[in-house]
């Protein structure tokens, strides 16, 4: 995953390294240097604009009746001026910030979707749902400020250039004062750095515990002493300590920002008591100081506000960073396009799990159980079932014959081809599979539906869905059903994929009677007869001798493989 499309260097490096404020500002002007341009022109033009008002303001105080038409003249133009130059860049801006938004969400999509499966596993849901909420939000919310940066610092610099014109001795006290709340600004903010990461990283065990609330909802509802414990012992908790991080980042701000208010307004005392008060000549000086310091004020403490606020990009893209590269940690180097396979001449295809091991002995696991090895083969029209108690492994093997894992040891044949990171991906689209834990789409993305329309009608009566739901335009009119008929719908759109391989995991644990006996007894013999290799993880002891062959799993190794009359 190291091509254009990859999340990995949304900075522009190959080489990872710690993001910053100035690697967003890099990536705005790859993506759009004619716009960021614009903006800078009609930014700095805008607190150009606010400065020259202030001088006019500064001068119609002092000045006769005869002169206010033209300045009345002067003030509408820089009016009109400061609206222009606000609008262009905000409009501007609105548009490249969702923009890298949208690229930031897509490529981190598709780093989830390439990553391997057990990486997902192991990251949860929590991280990446912040990550794509938390993170590109705070991103879009600090860019979303730039235009505002470069106003105010304009402001600031032509406020600044005013007053030197008035006195430079008085900028012998302004520019010191500024200089010393600067320095403070820098060191305070970098003492925020570690609060504000610390509230960050609360906020993926949030995400984790909301995740829990939405996945549990059932279960808690039914389980007062569980509901009331987990909202007590880790909603709560969770919720509490993003709270007193958020706070304690929260509270700096506001004292730096009660600092800054107070540190100007003494400034602005000591100028017109102090310094200007021994001079009597001074007095338009003085009037333009005091009017100087008050309009740049705000500007001067947003500006510092602002970029006091930069380290938040880092932490965020950092954050973004580091998931994508957890998410993509055992990958090696991919094709651009999935390599594909010869089918062999007669059409027939078979895959072979030869010797393979898996281990759970990543972070936060107990390397106590291990799968393997495990051998077994399955080819076109042929009917396969596993069986093996609770724990046994049937799911790992599962997971390891369509290459949803990557065996830690032995290998993955496809019609005689060793399975590599090269071909795995082709190789998983050969199958279509039902486990236990399955999603179902509201739409048939993927399957061209234009000749299957009979078909799709066929399969919905099949399973007595035909009068609770409709297929229009591709979508399931509703997916809100029991969780059988849930099954017998996933079973719908696997039949109509029309996979070479089909693997079926507990899918008849929900069904009645009647849909079993139409899986076992007409369902399965059709597909093996269509040419389709069938493999069916089941407990139905009752229909082994429909299989060709029954594979017995026991402590995650296969113990025994035998036809069925003998199973």
């Amino acid at each position: 995953m190291r091509g254009e499309g990859s999340f990995r260097c949304i900075w522009g490096s190959d080489t990872p390294q710690r993001p910053s404020m100035f690697s967003l500002l890099s990536l705005l002007l790859r993506r759009s240097r004619t716009s960021m341009i614009v903006i800078a022109v009609t930014g700095i033009f805008s607190g150009l604009c606010n400065s020259a008002l202030l001088a006019l303001i500064s001068h119609a105080l002092g000045t006769d009746q005869s002169t206010l038409k033209t300045l009345l003249v002067g003030f509408i133009a820089l009016s009109v001026g400061v609206l222009v130059g606000n609008t262009v860049p905000e409009l501007l801006l609105a548009k490249v910030s969702r923009s890298i938004t949208a690229e930031l969400r897509l490529k981190l999509g598709r780093s989830i979707l390439v990553a391997p499966y057990r990486r997902l596993e192991i990251i949860g849901k929590g991280p990446v749902l912040a990550a794509l909420s938390q993170d590109v939000q705070a991103i879009v919310n600090i860019a979303s400020k730039i235009p505002g940066l470069i106003v105010c610092t304009t402001i600031v610099l032509g406020c600044l250039g005013y007053m030197a014109w008035l006195s430079p001795r008085g900028m012998m006290l302004v520019l010191p004062a500024m200089t010393l709340l600067v320095v403070f600004y820098y060191f305070a903010t970098r003492k925020m750095v570690p609060l504000w990461r610390e509230e960050r990283d609360t906020q993926d065990d949030l995400f984790r515990e909301q995740q829990q609330v939405l996945d549990g909802i059932k279960e808690l509802k039914l389980h007062e002493p569980r509901r009331r414990a987990f909202m007590e012992e880790d909603y709560a908790p969770a919720v509490e300590r993003t709270r007193l991080k958020g706070m304690h980042a929260a509270i700096s701000v506001a004292l730096m920002g009660s600092f800054v208010h107070f540190f100007t307004w003494l400034v602005l005392g000591v100028m017109l008591f102090g310094v200007f008060a021994l001079s009597a000549h001074d007095t338009d000086a003085t009037r333009g100081y005091v009017l100087s310091l008050m309009y740049m004020w705000g500007p001067f403490r947003g500006l510092l506000e602002d970029v006091g606020r930069w380290p938040q990009v880092s932490i965020a893209l950092d954050k973004l960073q580091q998931l994508e590269l957890s998410l993509t940690e055992s990958l090696t180097e991919e094709p651009s396009a999935p390599a594909a396979l010869a089918l062999p001449a007669d059409g027939r295809q078979e895959v072979v799990v030869e010797s393979a091991t898996y281990a759970f002995s990543d972070a936060g696991e107990e390397a106590a159980f291990r799968v393997g090895p495990i051998d077994l083969a399955l080819r076109s029209g042929e009917l396969v079932f596993v069986v093996g108690g609770n724990g046994s492994g049937k799911t790992t093997m599962a997971r390891l014959l369509t290459g949803l894992y990557t065996p830690r040891s032995g290998q993955l044949l496809w019609n005689g081809v060793p399975v590599t990171d090269q071909n795995r991906d082709a190789y998983r689209n050969t199958f279509s599979a039902i486990f236990t834990d399955f999603h179902l789409f509201e739409n048939l993305r993927g399957v061209d539906l234009a000749p299957l329309q009979g078909r799709v009608q066929e399969y919905l009566r099949l399973f007595e869905l035909d009068t609770k739901l409709q297929v229009v335009n591709g979508r399931f009119s509703t997916t809100s059903l029991s969780t059988g008929q849930r099954k017998r719908l996933a079973m719908v759109v696997a039949l109509l994929e029309d996979k070479p391989f089909y693997l079926f995991d507990e899918w008849a644990a929900d069904q009645d009677p009647e849909f079993r006996e139409v899986f076992y007894r007409r369902l399965l013999p059709e597909l093996a007869a269509r040419g389709k290799g069938v493999l069916v993880i089941t407990h139905d002891d009752r229909y082994f001798h429909l299989a060709h062959r029954v594979i017995k799993l026991e402590l995650g190794k296969t113990v025994a493989a035998a036809p069925a009359s003998a199973a």
